[in-house]
């Protein structure tokens, strides 16, 4: 029977961290934004490491810290006081790309369980055979690779743990290592500040015998955009992925919003424990992962090269079925009052959902307070963004409220 794969959410702060292990991930991935990509709205301290650490240990969940920058001389001995920091917290591992931070791991932290990063851009089996010489435990295979070259390196290597990524937004640049942002921004991707600039909005100057014109590539209603991808999802296909030697399976979205983390931890998790049951899809998990913001669905590399023309390309429009509402900080069991973070606005005769790892309920909002418990009739998610509402069904903390956008 083949091994059940470990499902990998990202965290971008402790409350998207609690969510992802409660929605079904076995394993999250953190960082501090001076070492890890996505460092603008990354919002991780030094304190927020030691309380995840403790939270995945109480759950018997896994955290992986990331190193994944390419840094810089100056950053040298910070990244040294950053690696005897994380040996003293002694997380399940540390995610690394640059030959650099794997020395001084070695010297500095010499205990660390350690995986190679996407950004290594690992895409043939000598190069895997060369870091398992190194006694990396773990490769994050780049996301360029077929089904068909992932599993030649599981069979030329099978020892070694294979990583891949299941679903998120994809870069246009090879596995994420992109030079756009720095050229035309000044925002250096490689040091996690990347500007998205794949997502603009782009024309062609033909300058020679056609000055000052410009010209719209492959347009649509939004504009042209010819290096902005649509998001990669594997869910229908995970099986497929699991016979090529993939036992661990990863989510992008360290960005995203603690709706978009509860959604597909919980999809991936239902998807996961139904093909090792040898269940049909469920095809109404297509539908949950719509439900928050897309680009539309490929499915990458796995199965063919991308080609243009093609659908490979998507607008930098975001889409989803539903508008998230709130998020449940607290619910008092007596008076069945649940106090929630506003996210969106919220009023009286409003239909909502209420997402929860295990089902998904209906309501109609009723009675609806204010911070200082005055009747209220609608309230817009402001500075002050909590409300009370009272509900016919039991609330738990970090059940996601929903819209269905008409």
């Amino acid at each position: 029977m083949l091994q059940k794969p470990e499902l990998i959410m990202p965290a971008g702060n402790l409350e998207k961290l609690e969510i992802a292990y409660r929605f079904g991930a076995d394993a999250c991935y953190i960082g501090m934004p001076d070492f890890s990509l996505r460092y603008r709205e990354n919002q991780i301290t030094q304190n927020d490491l030691k309380k995840a650490i403790k939270i995945a240990n109480n759950l018997h969940k896994k955290l992986y810290v990331t190193i994944n920058t390419y840094p810089h001389n100056k950053s040298i001995p910070y990244l040294i006081q950053h690696l005897k920091f994380l040996s003293k917290l002694e997380p399940d591992a540390l995610i690394f790309s640059d030959p650099g931070v794997y020395n001084l791991t070695k010297k500095y932290y010499p205990e660390a369980e350690l995986h190679l990063s996407v950004q290594a851009t690992a895409t043939n089996y000598e190069t895997v055979k060369f870091w398992q010489k190194l006694d990396v435990k773990r490769i994050i295979l780049a996301r360029e690779l077929s089904l068909a070259e992932i599993k030649k390196i599981h069979q030329i290597v099978p020892k070694i743990e294979l990583e891949v990524f299941v679903h998120g937004a994809i870069c246009m640049a090879y596995s994420g290592r992109c030079l756009l942002s720095k050229y035309l921004a000044g925002r250096d991707a490689n040091q996690g500040d990347c500007a998205h600039t794949c997502r603009w909005k782009y024309k062609v100057l033909e300058e020679s015998s056609r000055p000052n014109q410009f010209f719209p590539i492959q347009s649509d209603k939004h504009g042209s955009y010819i290096l902005s991808s649509q998001d990669l999802s594997m869910i229908e296909h995970l099986n497929d992925l699991l016979k090529s030697g993939v036992k661990f399976f990863k989510v992008e979205g360290r960005a995203k919003n603690t709706n978009y983390v509860a959604t597909i931890a919980r999809a991936y998790r239902m998807a996961i424990d139904n093909m090792m049951t040898k269940k049909l899809f469920n095809k109404k998990l297509l539908a949950e992962i719509k439900s928050v913001s897309n680009r539309s669905f490929f499915t990458g590399f796995y199965y063919q090269k991308p080609t243009i023309p093609g659908n490979e390309i998507s607008s930098t429009r975001i889409k989803g079925t539903y508008e998230f509402v709130g998020v449940v900080k607290s619910f008092d069991e007596k008076s069945y009052l649940v106090h929630i973070e506003l996210k969106n606005q919220i009023k009286i005769g409003d239909n909502v959902e209420i997402l929860t790892p295990n089902k998904i309920y209906k309501e109609e909002i009723n009675e609806l307070f204010d911070y200082n418990f005055k009747p209220i009739v609608s309230y817009n998610a402001g500075v002050k963004k909590e409300i009370i509402l009272r509900t016919k069904n039991i609330y738990h903390k970090y059940d996601i409220l929903r819209r269905k956008i008409s």
